[in-house]
């Protein structure tokens, strides 16, 4: 999910974002030219574009298979633990 926000040029994420399960297929996105790391200009706020667009991404997720940690980690494509420490981390709650 994190390589398919910064792959992103808008505030929408397709199947084209989202990285293969299998290393050796994923495509890399080329390095942003306009971006400056040291710049400190937008980084928290770039870091906070981040941190929301994740929380919705894994609600969503949530949402679409019922709660179902086990289903949105097979459609989000990481694992169990980082889905759990990410629905923790971001309070979310699980629909019933």
């Amino acid at each position: 999910m994190e390589q398919a926000v910064l792959s992103s040029d808008s505030n929408v994420i397709d199947a084209a974002h989202v990285a293969h399960p299998d290393p050796r297929r994923r495509k890399q996105a080329p390095p942003d030219p306009s971006f400056d790391a040291g710049a400190g200009n937008g980084a928290s706020s770039s870091i906070g574009k981040f941190a929301d667009a994740e929380r919705d991404l894994i609600a969503q997720a949530l949402a679409n298979n019922g709660g179902n940690v086990s289903k949105a980690v097979e459609h989000s494509g990481i694992t169990r633990d980082r889905l759990r420490y990410r629905i923790e981390n971001y309070a979310l709650d699980r629909p019933e």
